[in-house]
């Protein structure tokens, strides 16, 4: 029989069966058992259970709650079961891939270059988000704007007229858009009393990408304003049905802080280390010799070089008599597999040249232009400068056949003489079209590969296979990054140019910068001779008033090799 539970010792609690709680009026609240409680024991004969509910809370809940898609049944026998029930279909999920887009602009919310509204041109290319949707680890893949009805199944649809928008101070955009049933690519345009915000609507892969395309300075005359959040209503049909979700984004300006009045002076700093802001110039870095079958060069006219030093800009002369006061550079030149020309330098003068060089070893040579300057902080430096040359081997008389003729040789060269000024490779007129580059050199010339040039059109003499070899290098006028793309095109017989897959592109990176562009060992197949045409071209990324041309020089910068294999 239990005792009523009071303070206790330890070794009192330790030797007692149980203990009964009683409330003020006597009733029994709680039966105390200090040790564990064992039901039946481990005989047949003694197997006993524990008899009534042991499934319910006091309050008449249940101890197990199922929970999605599981099933909890208590039998006649007093088990439980716990059973699992098949799936419904997963919940979508629609998000944007960024909720806020940040545009840089100056202090007063306008164009960084001249303080107006934010053109396409003002504006990263990095200024987007995108519209994922997902039912598990489904895709739901995006099927345009929609005017009416549902989007089939796992795919979804943006519902352009529903967008809204507001500024950061409050006032609500007007939306309008230029798209039709299921248009993928399209314009959504905010405004109030003129154009605040613009987003460009393109596929991405599945999703639908929402880039910003304009943004204005001011929300209202000179009122100005921060953000735009705009809100999406995506429509999205899957297994579960047809639904709408509304999800938003921010435009964020991140605005230039303005100019801070001027501080006091600092105490004076511990003196640096000298630098310099020195660039070397070589030209050219490569050059290709023509050469007969045997390998012997016939003209090494366009091996010489030129190098001229600029620091910060400004161009540095040579004094040979390495002056103690005054900036200078001198050349020294070494060949490797190659005898390098005399060097030209007369004190004085901003340009050293390096006269052709001769005696070739190998197929492949190089020539190292040790520059040594010394500049405005009185430092010393060597720079050494590598040219490249590398011969183009003309191909073997082929042996008589069992009923043919002896064999020709196989190769033919062309490059564009920019000896007496630049080559111009784009239009000055705002376009981005192709234009044909103007071979206007033989430096191989043979018929039975190439019958004929026109304007740096080749027309191909015969059937069969061909490998092509075109290098130019172009120089960019015009402050734009624009990317420039070399193109190599054949014709079908018709005067009709189709586009090969080979290509190569590259950006000069600012006005007076130079790229080089190549296209290797492209294999041109013809199946009817003598009326193929041949063809390179560049092509300019955006329209605009920029252009890259050919720099002038005495040697070829723009060849294509034009070799018959079979």
């Amino acid at each position: 029989m239990g005792k009523k539970l009071k303070q206790k010792k330890v070794s009192d609690i330790k030797k007692t069966e149980s203990y009964k709680q009683n409330n003020k009026f006597g009733d029994i609240e709680k039966i105390i058992f200090p040790s564990s409680i064992q039901v039946g024991l481990n005989s047949d004969l003694f197997n006993s259970t524990i008899s009534g509910s042991i499934q319910l809370t006091r309050q008449g809940l249940s101890y197990l709650v199922a929970g999605s898609n599981i099933v909890i049944a208590s039998g006649s026998n007093g088990q439980v079961t716990i059973s699992a029930t098949a799936g419904a279909s997963a919940s979508p999920t629609a998000s944007f891939t960024r909720s806020i887009i940040p545009v840089d602009t100056d202090d007063t919310g306008g164009a960084l270059d001249d303080g107006g509204d934010l053109s396409d041109a003002d504006i990263s290319d990095q200024a987007f988000t995108k519209i994922d949707v997902n039912v598990g680890t489904t895709n739901v893949t995006f099927a345009g704007h929609n005017e009416s009805g549902n989007p089939v199944n796992n795919t979804y649809k943006i519902v352009s007229d529903s967008i809204t928008a507001f500024t950061d101070n409050g006032t609500e955009l007007t939306e309008t858009n230029s798209a039709s049933e299921g248009d993928t690519a399209y314009n959504i345009t905010f405004a109030n009393s003129g154009t605040r915000l613009t987003l460009a609507v393109s596929t991405d892969s599945s999703d639908a990408k929402l880039k910003v395309s304009t943004l204005s300075e001011h929300e209202v005359s000179t009122t100005d304003f921060n953000s735009i959040v705009v809100n999406i209503p995506i429509k999205y049909t899957t297994d579960a049905g047809t639904s709408t979700a509304t999800r938003s984004f921010t435009v964020q300006k991140i605005k230039k802080g303005t100019t801070g009045s001027t501080g006091s002076d600092g105490d004076d700093g511990s003196d640096g280390t000298a630098g310099s802001g020195v660039v070397v110039v070589l030209d050219p870095m490569s050059v290709t010799l023509p050469s007969a079958s045997n390998g012997t060069v016939s003209s090494y006219s366009a091996s010489g070089a030129t190098i001229k030093v600029y620091e910060n800009g400004s161009a540095i002369n040579i004094d040979t008599g390495l002056s103690a006061n005054s900036r200078w550079f001198v050349v020294s030149a070494n060949g490797s597999s190659i005898t390098a020309g005399s060097i030209s330098q007369t004190n004085g003068q901003s340009s050293a040249t390096v006269a052709d060089a001769s005696s070739i070893s190998a197929t492949t040579a190089s020539i190292a232009h040790v520059v040594r300057v010394k500049n405005s902080l009185g430092t010393t430096v060597d720079y050494t400068l590598t040219q490249t040359l590398t011969k183009a081997i003309a191909g073997a008389a082929g042996s008589n056949g069992d009923n043919g003729a002896a064999g020709t040789v196989a190769l033919a060269i062309f490059g564009i003489d920019s000896s007496s000024g630049e080559i111009a490779v784009v239009p000055t007129a705002s376009s981005t079209s192709a234009l044909t580059t103007p071979y206007d050199t033989a430096v191989i010339a043979n018929t039975n590969v190439v019958s004929s040039n026109s304007s740096g059109q080749l027309t191909l003499a015969a059937t069969g296979t061909y490998s092509v070899t075109v290098s130019i290098r172009i120089q960019q006028e015009g402050d734009a990054a624009n990317k420039y793309e070399l193109v190599l095109s054949v014709d079908d017989g018709a005067g009709s140019y189709t586009s090969l897959s080979y290509l190569d592109d590259a950006t000069p990176g600012a006005d007076e910068k130079t790229a080089n562009l190549l296209i290797s060992n492209a294999i041109v197949v013809v199946s009817s001779g003598g009326t193929k045409k041949l063809k390179s071209e560049i092509k300019k990324s955006a329209a605009n008033t920029t252009y890259a041309h050919v720099p002038q020089s005495s040697t070829q910068l723009a060849t294509i090799r034009v070799e018959k294999l079979s």
